[in-house]
């Protein structure tokens, strides 16, 4: 039987699972805030550490989200570097819609119809998620009615 792994612990020992598990519930609207703040930032963008002080997230809730954004492409690099506390660099974060700005292009006009197909692109991707966590859930309720019998 194939195991089911989660995006937050991927090739982890058992503690990562079980804390995969504890958040697997709240991923989505984590998600949800990383992009929504990313989208506000426009093409200043920010850096985990930015994002990390702005959402009040830690590190090991907000680097795996949005490692899921960046790996369905709602997420990019910006090609930007900025210093974090440290004074180490940290890669500059954005969201897709402004990557062409942050590169130096010009802003392409994007007809309705690429809108739509984009759009359609998305939601295909967030469905993804949303399937993978839903088999994650059965797969643990299960669990959790086999351990009570």
């Amino acid at each position: 039987m194939k195991k089911t792994k989660t995006a937050a612990h991927a090739k982890r020992g058992t503690t990562s699972r079980a804390a995969a598990r504890l958040v697997a519930p709240i991923s989505k609207s984590i998600r949800l805030k990383i992009l929504r703040h990313l989208q506000r930032c426009k093409t200043r963008g920010a850096t985990d550490q930015e994002l990390q002080e702005a959402l009040s997230l830690t590190v090991s809730t907000e680097v795996p989200r949005r490692k899921e954004l960046e790996s369905v492409g709602l997420v990019v690099s910006s090609g930007l570097k900025r210093p974090t506390r440290s004074g180490c660099s940290a890669i500059v974060w954005v969201h897709r819609d402004f990557s062409n700005w942050c590169a130096g292009l010009e802003p392409r006009r994007i007809s309705v119809r690429e809108r739509l197909v984009e759009a359609e692109k998305d939601l295909e991707a967030v469905r993804g998620i949303a399937k993978k966590y839903r088999a994650v859930i059965r797969r643990l309720i299960a669990e959790k009615r086999k351990a009570k019998t």
